[in-house]
């Protein structure tokens, strides 16, 4: 039985690097990961939101799925009120980026498409923070926010986004205080 297992782990793996995205995202609706180098082949960028769409050919998660109902919408540059100071323009393209770099670090855990936006959404926080969230102004945080809560809330629903706004707000809290707070 363990032989047998062994096989079948090794013939999809062989499956998924010789025919590509088409047999990964079929494994992912099993219940199988993703071959990573399947997502690492999309370009990450601070200024194109691309990598989204890429990353859909192989996950499949279709018109509702994180990808293209929440990370390719707020991605979108348009999608930010305030791009006017130096530290809005950095900080959006910043996350852009680190968004995108972590849904390629995901990849090998994802099983599927519920657990991809799961992982994506809290993947959000430590972008915002590491990026300078904490330094913006108040009207750039609104901003921020204010780009497409009909999105977040689509995807998410009321309790995440509060569970993840108090984590940012803990977040910031901690790092200009050097503590936590509860």
């Amino acid at each position: 039985m363990k032989k047998d297992i062994s096989l079948y782990v090794s013939i999809v793996v062989a499956a998924l690097s010789i025919f590509g995205s088409d047999l990964a995202s079929a494994s992912l609706a099993r219940g199988l990961t993703p071959q990573p180098l399947r997502v690492s082949h999309c370009s990450t960028s601070t200024s194109s939101c691309g990598f989204y769409q890429c990353a859909e050919e192989v996950f499949q998660c279709g018109l509702t799925g994180y990808l293209l109902s929440v990370g390719a919408p707020l991605c979108n540059p348009e999608a930010y009120t305030n791009t006017e100071s130096e530290q809005m323009i950095q900080f959006t393209q910043n996350v852009r980026k680190c968004l995108q770099e972590q849904i390629i670090q995901l990849a090998p855990t994802v099983r599927n498409c519920a657990d991809l936006k799961a992982k994506a959404l809290h993947s959000h926080i430590p972008c915002f923070v590491e990026y300078g969230f904490c330094d913006l102004t108040m009207a750039e945080r609104r901003g921020v926010f204010k780009s497409g809560p009909t999105q977040f809330l689509k995807i998410a629903g009321v309790s995440k986004i509060l569970a993840m706004t108090h984590e940012l707000v803990k977040a910031c809290y901690k790092l200009k205080h050097g503590k936590s707070h509860e």
